[in-house]
């Protein structure tokens, strides 16, 4: 036990540098010991994506290719052996989305990328179902072709719902399972599937003098929903 304990004790990490000017990370998600992608970027008055890769277990990272850098990157995941996809938010060239006459976020587009060699380089696969979304803020994938994802919809600053949508197509078509009520505010911020058919998400619902957290979950594919809140 002693012996164990020692060990515990002197284990440590190791801060490894991503490549210069990466920006703000906010996902990563490996496929084996060896490939792993983190991807977030710089969101200002223009969005930059980033995206880096890793062959080695991160000892060394290197810059992902992808299409311009007006998108900003919110959640990464790999689909199977050298496939990734990422989801997040474009920003038309040109728009400045600190403008006075515009909704804070209301130019921004949901955004789907797709990588067939561990990240290295991005396609963008123009999916249909997106148009009327403006943030794509957290993914998962079940198979290559099943994946599902919270997408952001706001059509001014009082009116923001988060939605689950789906796409059994690898992400060419993407269709609403389930919208948050515009009667409580509900953030979500992750979702995974558990299998096929139980999938589960979590947010949080802010007011001035509290903050609650919310949890779903669907046991038929997300044909229903169960909300749990989870009191502070």
């Amino acid at each position: 036990v002693l012996v164990f304990g020692i060990n515990v004790s002197f284990a440590q990490w190791l801060i490894q540098q991503l490549p210069a000017a990466s920006g703000k990370s906010l996902s990563m998600d490996y496929f084996d010991k060896n490939h792993g992608i983190v991807c977030g970027g710089f969101i200002d008055f223009e969005s930059h994506g980033r995206v880096s890769y890793t062959t080695n277990s991160g000892v060394n990272w290197y810059p992902g290719s992808v299409p311009d850098s007006g998108k900003f990157f919110y959640s990464v995941k790999f689909v199977n052996a050298g496939k990734a996809c990422i989801g997040g938010t474009y920003q038309p060239a040109g728009v400045n989305r600190f403008s006075s006459g515009n909704t804070i976020g209301s130019t921004w587009k949901a955004y789907f990328l797709k990588s067939e060699n561990f990240g290295k380089d991005w396609i963008d696969l123009h999916s249909n179902g997106l148009e009327s979304y403006n943030i794509l803020e957290a993914i998962d994938f079940i198979s290559e072709k099943q994946g599902i994802a919270i997408a952001n919809n706001f059509t001014n600053a009082e009116n923001n719902t988060d939605n689950i949508i789906m796409t059994i197509d690898s992400g060419n078509n993407w269709s609403n399972l389930f919208s948050m009520s515009n009667s409580v505010k509900i953030d979500l911020v992750c979702i995974e599937y558990v299998s096929e058919d139980f999938i589960c998400a979590a947010g949080n619902h802010s007011g001035k003098d509290f903050s609650r957290g919310y949890f779903y979950r669907t046991d038929d594919g997300g044909n229903t929903w169960d909300t749990i809140t989870i009191e502070n």
